[in-house]
């Protein structure tokens, strides 16, 4: 990553007013939940709230939250007790306990459940029929996505799908995993976005991540 700034990826932009007490996020058009319906204020902010009861950066955050809300489907406002000029980072984090967007009534499920329904707004939506625990998942292109403009830079700009389809085969033994790589089988892809576009191209049109990952 060249700049460790957060760059706005899911909003058009942000304005802030009253020395730094008010933030108004603004979502930028075209996106859609994988279910269809429209990503809405209200979705993203009961979101947030979701994600602040478990995250650290989340609850800091939060306690220097007089009012989070949804004036309008497209506006997401925080009013702040004091000034907080880290809530793009903590909004942005790319690492462990994302904020991750999903439709309003998945994310008044408790913090402490897990939701019952897999529905992102992303370039890929999950295919929960095939999914076999702790064996393998699967993810389709999904058709109405509208990546942003601009240039891809780590987790942020165009989110381009290149594959119709991406299958995750989890091989729990470090040596099966290795082996099943060493003779192509699978194909183990963990590169920055703007490299995997240029290379995407020379690629097969089927790939299968092989994984060490625990079930």
């Amino acid at each position: 990553m060249d700049n460790p700034n957060p760059h706005p990826q899911m909003v058009e932009g942000h304005a802030i007013e009253n020395d730094g007490l008010i933030w108004r996020l603004t979502l930028r058009e075209g996106l859609g939940f994988h279910d269809g319906e429209p990503v809405r204020a209200r979705d993203c902010m009961q979101s947030i709230r979701r994600w602040a009861v478990v995250d650290a950066f989340g609850q800091t955050l939060m306690a220097a939250t007089e009012e989070l809300s949804a004036p309008s489907d497209p506006e997401i406002r925080f009013r702040l007790k004091h000034p907080f000029p880290l809530l793009p980072n903590a909004l942005g984090k790319a690492n462990t306990s994302v904020p991750a967007i999903m439709p309003e009534c998945l994310s008044r499920t408790d913090p402490g459940r897990q939701v019952t329904e897999p529905i992102g707004s992303g370039p890929f939506r999950f295919n929960t029929a095939e999914r076999a625990a702790g064996a393998r998942v699967a993810y389709e292109r999904f058709a109405d996505y509208v990546p942003r403009p601009g240039t891809p830079e780590c987790n942020s700009g165009p989110e381009n799908a290149h594959f119709d389809r991406l299958e995750w085969t989890i091989l729990p033994d470090h040596g099966t995993a290795a082996n099943a790589l060493r003779r192509n089988d699978g194909v183990g892809v963990f590169v920055p976005k703007s490299s995997m576009a240029s290379r995407a191209a020379s690629w097969k049109q089927r790939v299968t991540l092989a994984s060490a990952l625990p079930s």
